[in-house]
């Protein structure tokens, strides 16, 4: 069963954040951002790329969906499974709590937010 998490990041005016499907909690997604997304470039860069199934260190290259494995890539939805429209792109949140709806609505156990560069990880639910 998927760990779902937000990965979001503070703007000038609001926030934009992607969905990530897969290990959501502290000690891998947590990790992997606290270790190898510590700048606002490499924030940007990785959500740029709209929703994520699997985390990885690196953004790595395109490849098959299906191949994740042991990859140290990040496996996207739109890069690397073709999909269009809304999973392609980050969503832009013009206040913190509409961040936190956005994980709600998506199921999400975890939320990441870079600001100040500096991440923060909150626990949804009970």
């Amino acid at each position: 069963m998927a760990t779902r998490s937000l990965i979001a990041r503070a703007l000038d005016v609001g926030f934009e954040s992607v969905y990530c499907h897969w290990d959501g909690y502290p000690q891998h997604n947590g990790e992997i951002l606290l270790t190898h997304y510590r700048t606002a470039e490499a924030v940007a860069e990785l959500l740029s790329f709209g929703d994520i199934s699997v985390l990885g260190p690196m953004i790595g290259v395109a490849h098959d969906f299906e191949q994740t494995g042991h990859s140290p890539f990040t496996t996207f939805y739109g890069r690397d499974r073709g999909d269009a429209g809304e999973n392609t792109r980050p969503i832009h949140h013009p206040f913190l709590r509409r961040v936190l709806g956005r994980a709600e609505s998506c199921g999400c156990e975890f939320v990441y937010v870079f600001e100040d560069d500096y991440w923060s990880c909150c626990k949804r639910g009970p």
